[in-house]
């Protein structure tokens, strides 16, 4: 059994502020991609491996749920209800 693993503020910090900084970089982008291309448009940087494709889709992965937002509100709320509750010591208890 594995004993809770104690996070220094500095690490919790860090962590936040890589999440932080990965959610910027994703809403930059995807406020370029809508400003700058037109749905459907298509750039291949390596053809067949990496393509992108502008699409909108209002549900999670794949348009799973779709149009159902409320739903995705309240797992956030809890998930980052929880989330907090295991951080609120610096432990991580598995």
């Amino acid at each position: 059994m594995m004993k809770g693993i104690k996070m220094s503020v500095n690490h919790l910090i860090f962590c936040l502020t890589i999440i932080i900084i990965m959610v910027v970089i994703d809403q930059i982008t995807k406020i370029l991609a809508f400003k700058y291309f037109e749905f459907g448009d298509e750039i291949k940087v390596i053809p067949h491996i990496i393509d992108f494709i502008l699409v909108k889709n209002h549900g999670a992965v794949f348009g799973i749920l779709q149009g159902k937002m409320v739903l995705f509100y309240i797992v956030t709320f809890f998930g980052l209800a929880i989330f907090g509750y295991l951080l609120k010591d610096g432990n991580l208890n598995t």
